[in-house]
């Protein structure tokens, strides 16, 4: 069996077995192999079985690396091959013997996650082609030659096992150590790992030292056995229909929002942080609120700030709060948004904003878990959970010294990206229907030359100047259709270059010209463009200014002859 060892920063992570003849590795969320970082491909690498073996061929703009030279080209990979992407390091293996860490960890977001109640705690798995993730209890079952004790549930990341009183699971066992060995959840799963004892485990006839453990499986130590169990948790909140259009107030049938949609579930489940990028007005508010929807957090305080709303002068006390008397005009206490949202969570809208000092001082209450409010003598204990939000590159910003590298990997954890409006134009008529429904309860429609010219906008202040937009048109509409006259904008976009029939030209094109003149000036706009472009239709309409949809349209509609393709 064909397997990848994965590292990270020089850390193993798992192994992940090559169970497919065409193996994609990304950030992508369809990916088979998901890697994150801001240097990683959607789709970055592609593994193709052939009669030889795999090839690695690299499908990225940032490229790859294997045995330390670029991959410009498809190569063989060979035991021992060792492919490099960004932070990752990917060595390639060919074994006969059982993968000990199982495909279902084939994504390094396969997690655990500990309820701060210590009720017990959890392992979250999913794949990349997941519907729903899948949550499961720990249960321990120690068998001894005096019988079958007590089942034990995990209730912490890690417990200790042996003789010793001290221990969280005592085994009265003459050949068990006082301290035998230690479970716990790593990124990989359920591990357990020999504690120097004499005898020490002994795992599918084999003695070993750190070892995954699978489902069911029986650990030996001395003449006792330890039995894991992983009991599958029902959670109705992480079920997703792959037909949803409607998910916690956000709305898309596009297939980037229902990949959107099915991650915003399963990263609710976990406990980590999520970082939101998106461009103004994607929603990435909306996002957060569903995640702590979601999440079993959801009956505990959800806490919202927005660091580019508030003065620097006041942002350190709003954030971490303040005694009375700290500075001048502290009249009283004010408890800050941390301690605000103890047990639920806290949103840090656009977190970008954010002064290098204060990145400092949220970088420590990331690590643990404590905050000193201004003017306070002691430190307080705070249980969070973080979702972060900007429509900045951190990747540059941390190249450029604006944005602290610690913070940006302690918050780069989960990461989710909304995609613009104009990367979702089947959803555009969708939201349009959506707002005018509610905004008109009901009461009115568009016309089809009005929706026609909404769906051919680009929307660069997306969703949010959509429905701005309807609103506005709804104001000056008094009968029940919406007509075309009501749409309207302010054209704020770079690229003058505005196509004629609700995409009209800028406003230096004559106003005399005929409809016709301007159908024949539009329609050469086109061919230049795209005799300009090669032929290239996703960079023809960007140069348009409109979707790639309406370009198509636009093809047909005017009878234009493609101009022959170089490719």
């Amino acid at each position: 069996m064909e397997q990848l060892v994965v590292f990270h920063k020089n850390k193993r992570i798992f192994q992940v077995s090559l169970n497919k003849d065409r193996f994609i590795i990304g950030r992508s969320s369809e990916s088979d192999l998901i890697l994150t970082g801001p240097e990683i491909s959607r789709s970055h690498l592609v593994l193709q079985k052939t009669d030889k073996g795999y090839e690695a061929t690299d499908t990225s703009s940032h490229g790859s690396y294997i045995d330390q030279q670029a991959l410009k080209s498809a190569k063989l990979l060979t035991p021992g091959t060792c492919i490099v992407i960004s932070d990752w390091r990917l060595v390639y293996e060919e074994t006969t013997t059982q993968n000990p860490i199982s495909d279902q960890h084939q994504t390094q977001i396969t997690k655990m996650t500990q309820n701060r109640s210590g009720d017990e705690t959890v392992l979250l798995n999913w794949s990349p082609n997941a519907k729903s993730a899948v949550l499961s209890k720990i249960t321990l079952i120690v068998q001894t030659r005096a019988g079958t004790l007590q089942p034990v549930t995990l209730r912490k990341k890690q417990m200790t096992i042996g003789s010793s009183k001290d221990c969280d699971i005592v085994i009265a066992d003459p050949f068990v150590s006082k301290q035998h060995a230690e479970i716990f959840l790593s990124d990989q799963g359920v591990q357990i790992k020999d504690s120097g004892s004499r005898n020490g485990l002994i795992l599918n006839n084999s003695k070993v030292t750190n070892a995954i453990i699978q489902k069911n499986s029986i650990v030996q130590l001395g003449e006792s056995s330890l039995q894991i169990i992983f009991e599958e948790i029902k959670n109705p909140n992480i079920l997703l229909n792959n037909n949803e259009t409607f998910f916690c107030g956000l709305v898309g049938r596009s297939d980037s929002m229902k990949a959107l949609f099915r991650n915003i579930a399963l990263v609710a489940q976990t406990d980590m942080t999520v970082l939101i990028h998106g461009e103004s007005g994607t929603g990435k508010e909306l996002v957060a609120k569903a995640i702590h929807d979601l999440s079993p957090r959801s009956q505990k305080p959800y806490v919202v700030v927005n660091c580019a709303a508030i003065a620097k002068e006041l942002i350190e006390s709003e954030l971490f709060g303040h005694e009375k008397g700290a500075f001048t005009g502290a009249d009283e206490k004010h408890i800050g948004a941390f301690e605000q949202a103890n047990g639920g969570t806290l949103f840090l809208d656009e977190i970008g904003e954010l002064s290098s000092d204060l990145q400092a001082k949220i970088l420590r209450v990331l690590e643990y878990q404590m905050l000193r409010p201004v003017g306070a003598k002691k430190e307080i204990k705070i249980d969070f959970r973080l979702i972060a939000a900007t429509h900045r590159d951190l990747a540059k910003m941390v190249k450029a010294g604006e944005f602290r590298e610690d913070l940006f990997y302690r918050l780069y954890v989960l990461p989710l990206n909304l995609p613009a409006l104009r990367d979702r134009e089947n959803d555009i008529a969708l939201l349009a229907e959506h707002f005018l429904q509610q905004l008109s309860d009901g009461q009115k429609s568009f016309s089809p030359q009005a929706l026609q010219k909404i769906c051919d906008h680009d929307w660069p202040g997306n969703v949010r100047e959509l429905r701005n937009t309807i609103m506005r048109a709804l104001v000056f509409t008094e009968g029940p259709i919406v007509e075309e006259d009501a749409i309207d904008w302010i054209d704020l976009s770079k690229n003058k270059s505005k196509l004629a029939h609700g995409r009209a030209f800028q406003s230096s094109v004559p106003s005399h010209l005929s409809k016709t003149e301007l159908i024949k000036m539009e329609r050469e706009s086109i061919i230049k463009t795209l005799v300009e472009c090669k032929n290239d239709k996703n960079l023809a309409a960007e140069q348009l200014g409109i979707g790639r949809s309406t370009l198509f349209r636009k093809i047909k509609e005017l009878k234009i002859d493609l101009p022959p393709s170089e490719d």
